[in-house]
């Protein structure tokens, strides 16, 4: 018997480099969708015409549906701290669109990765919370973790914050590779 990798649907991709980690573990990129048409041009480049230029959550390519992951990183400029935090940012709604294709398409797991300040300002502790019910409610275990990018053999100190959910199991913190 042939084991087949598991099956991933990228959103957000940008130039594709949570896609590319997903992809060295050993994952299977199906289909990546992403807004910006530079970034598309970078991630056919390196990592394949999988990807398809559109804005979320209104364009979702062929071959999406029966994936066993989605992963993504919606717009974060709305949550950062280097931008004005603005509650009212259009570009923050995209977390919950991730939500909403979630449900849509009811992977094993998905991964929303996005800015320090979303996992830790008390500014966004409703939106975090409203992520954590949108997804206990449709079924899965999640976990919020905050990683740097250094301990993961990265060569910068970049704090993101990873919104795991899963089925059947809790999600599990991953394990620094370096110091």
């Amino acid at each position: 018997m042939i084991a087949t990798a598991p099956t991933v649907l990228s959103l957000y991709s940008g130039a594709g480099g949570l896609d590319c980690g997903f992809r060295d573990a050993g994952f299977e990129i199906v289909a990546a969708v992403e807004s910006d048409r530079w970034a598309v041009e970078t991630y056919r480049a390196n990592l394949g015409a999988h990807v398809v230029h559109g804005e979320l959550p209104g364009v979702v390519p062929l071959g999406a549906s029966g994936v066993d992951v989605i992963i993504g990183g919606p717009p974060c400029q709305g949550f950062s701290v280097i931008g004005k935090m603005d509650p009212e940012d259009p570009r923050s709604t995209h977390v919950h669109a991730f939500m909403e294709l979630v449900a849509r398409f009811s992977p094993r797991a998905f991964v929303l990765e996005n800015v320090k300040a979303l996992a830790v300002s008390d500014r966004w502790s409703t939106v975090r919370d409203d992520l954590r019910r949108t997804a206990r409610k449709l079924g899965y275990q999640v976990e919020l973790f905050l990683l740097n990018a250094a301990d993961f053999g990265v060569p910068q100190t970049r704090e993101r914050m990873f919104l795991v959910g899963t089925r059947g199991m809790a999600p599990l913190c991953p394990v620094p590779t370096s110091k």
